[in-house]
């Protein structure tokens, strides 16, 4: 597998979609590192928390073609995606493609998007159920740290029913999920106590991980609202600063307008100076006759 990969890069498997597959994860880690050509990778749901050895792949060099990467319902916190990002804040390596990045439904705060400051290509975003609120506030902070705004629709690139393996090592992946799926055919137990109670110990461990609920139900998902950003596209950026300038060329208009009205409707307070000095009248000179 790992010649393959080396050598075909995305032809052997460009797409992982892992969603809430955590214990496929966690006993394949190993062999799904070989996949080297990842455009898209979904590790919802697989329980990874702060500080998981996957987050050191993630950042290597054998993962720059990433695109899209989905680590939502994973317990990961601002400390989490802060070691996660670290490689690239102090090394300037890593997540070099990334464009899209689904955080949702960890407990994740503002404080995390001055982490996320180093992926030069990020354009879209979604911090759902993370219990950030929409409003000013957070639409400025995020536009100041990332430079994204708001989306009123749902993004496509967040749509995990569209979500799903591709590649010549597809069937493997299926494969893989088929067998973990299937318990293991019972076997004669040795005459050992200890090794019975050993042996029933580890199908009651294993029956339990397979039937275990993922930590984010799907229904809950449906029933929220979504909190994504994207990055405004250029035609939106153009409308913004032609609006600005027409705007600003309006308010200027305006104002010369108005000092002309002003200058035209000042009443003449004093005569001209060909009224004042005019002769005296006839009453002028009998009172000054008088003196």
């Amino acid at each position: 597998m790992q010649l393959f990969n080396d050598a075909y890069g995305d032809l052997v498997l460009k797409s992982l979609c892992l969603r809430n597959k955590f214990p496929l994860f966690h006993e394949k880690m190993n062999d799904i590192k070989t996949f080297h050509g990842l455009r898209m990778l979904d590790l919802f749901g697989c329980r990874l928390g702060d500080d998981h050895e996957i987050f050191q792949h993630l950042t290597s060099s054998l993962m720059t073609s990433l695109e899209r990467l989905c680590i939502g319902g994973n317990s990961i916190s601002d400390m989490g995606l802060q070691r996660l990002t670290a490689p690239v804040r102090m090394m300037k390596k890593g997540l070099d493609s990334l464009k899209s990045l689904d955080i949702s439904y960890n407990p994740v705060t503002e404080r995390a998007f001055r982490y996320l400051m180093c992926l030069p290509k990020l354009e879209k975003l979604d911090v759902s159920g993370t219990g950030m609120k929409l409003g000013p506030g957070l639409k400025r902070c995020i536009c100041d740290y990332l430079g994204l705004i708001h989306s009123e629709k749902p993004l496509d690139e967040f749509d995990h029913s569209k979500c799903k393996t591709e590649g010549w090592a597809e069937q493997v992946v299926n494969q893989w999920e088929t067998i973990g799926t299937q318990m293991p055919k019972l076997k004669k137990l040795e005459e050992s106590r200890t090794s019975a109670l050993r042996f029933f110990g580890r199908q009651k461990f294993v029956r339990d991980i397979l039937n275990a609920a993922p930590l984010i139900q799907e229904d809950d998902d449906a029933n929220k609202d979504t909190l994504q950003f994207h990055k405004a596209d250029h035609s939106t950026k153009q409308e913004k600063q032609h609006a600005s300038t027409a705007c600003t060329e309006d308010k200027a208009l305006l104002n010369t307008s108005n000092k002309r009205a002003r200058q035209t409707e000042q009443p003449d307070t004093e005569d001209p100076p060909s009224k004042r000095s005019g002769a005296f009248t006839a009453a002028d000179m009998d009172l000054l006759n008088s003196y």
